[in-house]
C-alpha cells in the first residue's frame, strides 16, 4: 500500500510539473508547430529511437553471456523489454530489477546472481552520462548554472556510494548489519539475518562472474546510445523548425536532462526531464513555444513510442 501512495505522489508530481510548462507556454503554438512537423525527420527520430533500444538490449546480452546460462534469445528480448516498460512507470527505474525475476520465473535462476548485471549496466549507464555532462561544458564553455553544479555533485557523490558498495563485499555486508541492528528488536528482521547474508554472498558471486572486457564493451556501446538518443531531439528540432540545433548541443542537453530526471526518482523523469531540456532550450535562444514543442515531439518519440511497445511484451512475462 505505501509502495502504491508512492507511486501516485510521484506521477502527481509529474503532472503538476507538465501542467506548469503547458501553462508557460502558449499552448495553440505548441499544436500548431507539431502539426506541421516533417514526417521525414520524424521517421528519422524513431528509427534512432528504436536503435537506442537495440543497442540497450545488445548490451545486456552481453552482461548476461557472462553467467553461460542456456536461454532462448526471444526470452531474453522479451523479459529486457517488458522491464523496460515497468523501469520508465516506476520512480529511480527500480523497474530494472524486474530483468531478473521475469529470467527466474521462465527459467529458475537466481534472481541475486543476475541482479549484478542490472546494477554494472546502470552504473555504467550513470558513468558515461557524467562523462558527456562534463564533456559538453569543457568543449563548449557552457554556462554553469549552480543548480546544475549542485545536480552534478550529487550525482557523482551517488556513483561513488554505489561503486564502493559494488567493489566492496564487506562494506556491503556492514551496511546490511548495520540496518539489521537497528531493527533488531522485530523478531521476523533477526530470522532473515542468514538469508539476508545468503542472497548478498550469491550478487558478488554473480558481480566476479562479469568479465571487465565484457564492461568494456558496454561501456562503448553506451557512448553510442546516448549519440543516438542526442539524434532524436536533433531530428525533433530539424522536424519542427527545418533548420537543426548544434549536434553535440542536442547530446549535451539530452544528457543533462537525463541525468536530471534520474535525480528526481520520477517515473520515466517525467516532468523534471522535460523542465530541464526545456529550459536547456530557451536559454540558447528558442521562444518558449518551439522550446516546449521540441521538447514533446522529443519525449513522444523516446518514451511514448518505446514504452507503448514495450507494454506488449510487459503482458507477455506477466499473463
Amino acid at each position: 500500500m505505501r509502495i502504491r501512495k508512492r507511486h501516485v505522489i510521484s506521477f502527481a508530481i509529474s503532472i503538476i510539473l507538465l501542467v506548469l510548462l503547458f501553462y508557460k507556454t502558449n499552448f495553440s503554438e505548441v499544436i500548431s508547430a507539431i502539426s506541421k512537423a516533417d514526417v521525414n525527420y520524424v521517421l528519422f527520430a524513431i528509427i534512432c529511437a528504436f536503435t537506442v533500444l537495440g543497442l540497450r538490449l545488445l548490451r545486456w546480452q552481453i552482461l548476461l553471456s557472462s553467467y553461460k546460462l542456456k536461454m532462448r534469445r526471444f526470452d531474453v528480448v522479451s523479459s529486457y523489454l517488458a522491464s523496460q516498460f515497468l523501469a520508465n512507470l516506476t520512480p529511480a527505474r527500480v523497474g530494472d530489477v524486474s530483468r531478473p525475476y521475469f529470467l527466474k520465473k521462465r527459467y529458475r535462476t537466481s534472481f541475486f546472481r543476475i541482479l549484478p548485471a542490472v546494477v554494472v549496466e546502470r552504473f555504467i549507464d550513470a558513468v558515461v552520462l557524467l562523462i558527456i555532462s562534463l564533456a559538453f561544458f569543457a568543449f563548449f564553455s557552457f554556462r554553469v548554472s549552480q543548480t546544475f553544479q549542485v545536480m552534478l555533485l550529487l550525482f557523482s557523490l551517488l556513483l561513488l556510494m554505489i561503486l564502493i558498495v559494488i567493489l566492496k563485499e564487506n562494506f556491503a555486508l556492514r551496511i546490511s548489519n548495520y540496518i539489521l541492528k537497528i531493527f533488531g528488536f522485530v523478531k521476523f528482521i533477526n530470522k532473515l539475518k542468514p538469508e539476508i547474508k545468503r542472497k548478498v554472498g550469491n550478487f558478488y558471486r554473480g558481480l566476479s562472474t562479469i568479465h571487465l572486457t565484457k564492461s568494456f564493451q558496454v561501456l562503448i556501446i553506451t557512448f553510442f546510445c546516448y549519440v543516438f538518443e542526442g539524434a532524436i531531439l536533433y531530428f525533433a528540432a530539424l522536424a519542427l523548425l527545418g533548420l537543426p540545433i548544434s549536434f553535440p548541443f542536442a547530446v549535451g542537453f539530452v544528457s543533462l536532462a537525463i541525468i536530471g530526471g534520474a535525480i528526481s526518482t520520477l517515473p520515466g523523469g517525467l516532468g523534471s526531464l522535460e523542465a530541464i531540456l526545456f529550459a536547456l532550450l530557451v536559454l540558447i535562444g528558442f521562444s518558449d513555444s518551439i522550446a516546449f514543442s521540441i521538447t514533446i515531439l522529443y519525449r513522444f518519440v523516446s518514451f511514448v513510442i518505446i514504452v507503448s511497445f514495450c507494454s506488449l511484451f510487459f503482458f507477455r512475462e506477466t499473463r
